[in-house]
């Protein structure tokens, strides 16, 4: 269930009113919520590495669009210059677990098309001039391939804990994949496939030190 105060809080809440009638129900907190927090945790990680925000890029270009029949029409002449399907923006909403990895999609198949239009249009607007600087850096299409690639994994299993039919009985090994694929981008594969808890590999003394050395030797 949903995380709130209704319904696990300590004092009065459904939680505990059902545990004073029996103590031997279980309760788990949302567990797409907590997948959620943790990839918003971890791009928030990145944007204080490399300074780009995704999230931020992804609905700025979506409401500089919003609204304005004029803007899509001189987007869609972009697109027909550079041989590129015309699509719609698709909105960013922080609080919609699928909704980044589509968004960020659909920004790279217009790439060519959208770096075209704000790199060539001028508006002495913030909004706009957020866009151009995005659009300008060369790193910016490689870190939204990386949001792609990255999110597909949390897509993955949020789409498998929404779904309709019981799952009980598989969520348990499902979780376990998540957390040994997830495991497996810091730490290194023979380790993590050696391992018969997970928890030796939360040790930061020994692998976080080999993290800051990749990212120290990175060049973003």
């Amino acid at each position: 269930m949903d995380s709130t105060n209704t319904n696990v809080g300590q004092h009065n809440s459904i939680m505990t009113r059902v545990l004073e009638q029996n103590d031997s129900v279980y309760f788990s907190r949302c567990q797409c919520h907590m997948v959620h927090n943790a990839s918003s945790e971890g791009a928030k990680a990145f944007t204080a590495v490399t300074g780009f925000d995704g999230e931020d890029l992804v609905v700025d270009i979506f409401y500089w669009f919003d609204h304005s029949t004029k803007k899509k029409s001189k987007l869609a002449e972009y697109t027909n210059f550079c041989d590129q399907e015309f699509r719609k923006i698709i909105k960013q909403v922080s609080t919609r677990w699928l909704s980044l990895k589509k968004a960020v999609t659909r920004i790279l198949q217009q790439y060519t098309s959208l770096k075209s239009y704000f790199l060539s249009e001028d508006e002495p607007v913030s909004r706009f001039k957020r866009i151009h600087t995005a659009f300008s850096n060369p790193m910016t299409e490689v870190y939204l391939v990386f949001y792609q690639s990255a999110l597909q994994v949390f897509i993955q299993l949020n789409l498998f804990l929404q779904r309709e039919d019981p799952l009980i009985g598989a969520v348990n090994s499902f979780l376990m994949g998540f957390i040994k694929l997830l495991s497996c981008k810091f730490v290194p594969t023979v380790v993590v496939n050696a391992s018969i808890s997970f928890q030796h590999l939360l040790d930061t003394n020994q692998y976080l030190p080999r993290m800051n050395f990749l990212l120290s030797k990175s060049t973003f």
